[in-house]
């Protein structure tokens, strides 16, 4: 299941740009449906129905913890990065967090990261060794 980790992002580039798409970023932990080193950020519709029973980490990012909810999230089939165009390398990542550790949270990448799109979705390699905790982005 892919969880809604990040709203309000920012991604600064080495070239200097900076990237702010619409949406949220999506992170599957289990690897199941997508990569668990990569990270989606697309338009989130919210279906309304509570997931019984969420898991911790589940309950850790949800804007309400109390109170889980499924959604719905455009991501295209693509897994493999050959259909998606390069943006840049992203160095350090802005973004705001919802529910019991609600903040605004800087990230900076211990080494760049790549950024593709595809249409109006982003994705976000981590690469090896990525890791979340209940702040948020760890490594890289």
């Amino acid at each position: 299941m892919l969880i809604a980790k990040c709203y309000a992002i920012a991604l600064h580039l080495k070239d200097g740009r900076t990237v702010r798409p619409g949406g949220v970023l999506l992170h599957d932990p289990s690897g199941k449906y997508w990569p668990k080193t990569s990270c989606l950020i697309t338009t989130l519709k919210k279906l309304g129905r509570p997931l019984e029973p969420p898991t911790d980490e589940e309950i850790a990012w949800a804007r309400d913890p109390k109170f889980v909810r499924e959604g719905s999230a455009f991501a295209p089939a693509a897994r493999s990065t050959s259909s998606w165009s390069r943006v840049g390398e992203v160095t350090e990542i802005d973004y705001r967090r919802y529910g019991e550790y609600a903040d605004e949270y800087n990230h900076e990448c211990k080494r760049p990261v790549p950024l593709y799109r595809k249409g109006r979705v982003y994705r976000l390699e981590l690469g090896r060794g990525a890791t979340f905790n209940w702040r948020g982005f760890v490594s890289p």
